[in-house]
């Protein structure tokens, strides 16, 4: 999942009653990727992470959300706030298992259905969920017209679909992966 993840937190948001501007939204978006930031960071580091085992696996993605509802807590004194940008952490893993092939559990086994391998697939499936959260943020007592523009949805749909067309290419890889390089 790539721009997915923004529908998913677009979802989450839709779903606050507390009073949640643009700053806070856009932040929101932000806590979609945490695990990919994570990824990223240990490929930086040079550190080998399998599968995504030290970044998306739910051990790991319980102490990124907690970490990141925590901060959201602190920032807020919401713990509604702090519950959305946990459950935006904790949702980007079920979400990844849909595109991906990733590492629960450690010791558990490999799991996805791996829609990168098929980009037709994998775009549905994105657009379904961006489309989704788009529409959610529509209906909700959320007032940002740059995130109910049909702009920002268009914008998302050619985004992923650039994505797609890059994943489909021979041997290219949206995400650096150190144990690759190793």
């Amino acid at each position: 999942m790539i721009f997915g993840h923004l529908g998913i937190a677009a979802l989450v948001g839709s779903t606050q009653r507390d009073r949640i501007g643009s700053r806070l939204f856009i932040a929101l978006l932000a806590a979609s990727f945490a695990p990919d930031v994570v990824d990223i960071a240990y490929f930086v580091a040079g550190i080998c992470s399998p599968y995504g085992l030290f970044s998306h696996s739910i051990p790991a993605a319980l102490i990124e959300g907690a970490s990141i509802g925590g901060i959201a807590l602190l920032v807020t004194d919401s713990w509604r706030i702090a519950l959305a940008f946990l459950a935006v952490v904790l949702l980007h893993v079920p979400a990844d298992m849909v595109t991906g092939y990733k590492i629960l559990v450690p010791g558990g086994d490999l799991l996805g259905l791996q829609f990168y391998q098929r980009p037709l697939y994998d775009f549905v499936a994105e657009a379904a969920v961006i489309v989704t959260g788009w529409l959610a943020i529509q209906r909700a007592d959320i007032h940002m017209r740059w995130a109910v523009s049909r702009r920002v949805l268009v914008g998302l749909l050619i985004a992923q679909a650039a994505c797609d067309i890059v994943i489909a290419g021979p041997g290219l890889h949206l995400k650096p992966n150190a144990c690759r390089a190793a």
